[in-house]
């Protein structure tokens, strides 16, 4: 998959980043509970699987960073 079918321009496209991170943040501010516990979800090989498609053609280097806090 070329990275321009994933990437875009910032200063052409700012209405359409500002676009997908509300919807991120609607997604996801919900707070979903089970049994009187948050239940979380995790992405992360989602994300670095199209994160490697998108440096397929032109390199680069992904880095995953992340946290869980037990409740």
């Amino acid at each position: 998959m070329p990275a321009s079918h994933l990437l875009l321009n910032v200063a052409e496209d700012r209405d359409r980043l500002w676009s997908l991170l509300d919807k991120v943040y609607n997604m996801y501010s919900e707070e979903h509970f089970t049994g009187g516990r948050q239940v979380s979800y995790v992405a992360s090989g989602a994300a670095i699987k199209a994160a490697t498609q998108v440096l397929e053609d032109c390199g680069g280097r992904v880095m995953l960073f992340t946290n869980s806090l037990g409740a």
